[in-house]
């Protein structure tokens, strides 16, 4: 059971082989008879079945070139490069071809310079760089991959007219030079002139400013020496009136000292005045006092009198019913 199984994957695996084997047969008939368009698919479809084929990104991109297609071909040489083992050089190579036909210079010296990386001893590479460089102004760095180039193939058929070529860069280069040192020259010469004005320009503005400023100052010290009049006026003014302040309120506190003696004065007489009334009063007092004691005195002395007399009177007078005692104070005239 398994014999038959293996002669049919062996089968199916030679049917493969043999239709991969045909297309790309096909597809490199095509090619190699100039016929792009009918080689494209073909091409594709090889690319499908065998995406590490190198051959066939390289005669895809070509195929592309041929119809015009130079996005899609330069897409198809920078994928080979990144897929082929060997001859990556030549994937650069052709990318940098597209990128030059398309006027990408840029882009073309970068291929280029890539290529170079991968072999440096393809001596076309360097020429197709120098035309890029060129192209880009970059005139010395164009001159010296000429002269590499050269330096390969110094029979090359199109020496003399790259010797040419570098003469006439030279000579142009020693022309731009020539232009670029009168440029700098004049250039210098109208930073002078410009750096002349400026400081000319410079020297005006602070020579006014300083002139200003002079103004600003005197002025300033006019204003100054205006208000330090105003204040001295002013410190004047309120030194008479604190002197007049100070007058007025001495007066005040002289009239309110005499208000205060007089015052006081006046209370002193009152209370004196006071004083003597008391020391009357009391003396009244103690007169009243006195004559109330001698009268007291002077009762008591009656009544003991009208006692004795009584008795006296009692033991003689036995007709007499009654004596009547009187104990009110009597009114005696001194």
């Amino acid at each position: 059971m398994k014999k038959p199984l293996v002669i049919i994957l062996l089968f199916i695996i030679s049917f493969n082989l043999y239709a991969q084997e045909k297309i790309f047969q096909m597809a490199e008939d095509f090619f190699l008879n100039d016929r792009p368009n009918e080689a494209i698919p073909l091409l594709i479809a090889a690319m499908q079945q065998d995406p590490s084929n190198a051959q066939i990104y390289m005669m895809l991109g070509i195929s592309y070139t041929q119809t015009g297609n130079f996005t899609r071909a330069a897409e198809t040489f920078l994928e080979g490069a990144r897929r082929a083992s060997r001859e990556r050089d030549m994937f650069y190579f052709n990318a940098g071809n597209i990128f030059y036909i398309m006027g990408q210079y840029a882009q073309a010296d970068e291929m280029y310079s890539k290529a170079i990386a991968e072999n440096r001893s393809n001596g076309n590479i360097y020429l197709n760089r120098a035309n890029a460089r060129l192209n880009l102004q970059r005139f010395e760095e164009a001159i010296a991959d000429y002269r590499i180039f050269l330096a390969f193939e110094p029979n090359n058929h199109q020496r003399e007219s790259i010797l040419q070529l570098i003469a006439l860069i030279e000579a142009r280069l020693t022309q731009q030079r020539a232009r670029e040192a009168e440029q700098e020259r004049q250039r210098i010469a109208e930073e002078q002139r410009q750096r002349e004005l400026i400081a000319a320009e410079e020297q005006r503005r602070l020579e006014q400013e300083a002139e200003e400023e002079r103004q600003r100052i005197a002025e300033e010290q006019r204003r100054l020496e205006q208000e330090a009049e105003q204040e001295r006026q002013r410190i004047a003014e309120e030194q008479r009136r604190l002197e007049q302040e100070a007058e007025q309120e001495r007066q005040r506190i002289a009239e309110e000292q005499r208000r205060l003696e007089q015052e006081a004065e006046q209370e002193r007489q009152r209370l004196a005045e006071e004083q003597r009334q008391r020391e009357f009063l009391e003396e009244m007092e103690r007169q009243r006092i006195a004559e109330e004691q001698r009268r007291q005195e002077l009762l008591e002395e009656v009544m003991g009198s009208l006692r004795n007399v009584l008795e006296e009177t009692r033991s003689v007078s036995a007709g007499v019913d009654r004596i009547m005692i009187y104990d009110e104070e009597l009114s005696l005239d001194d």
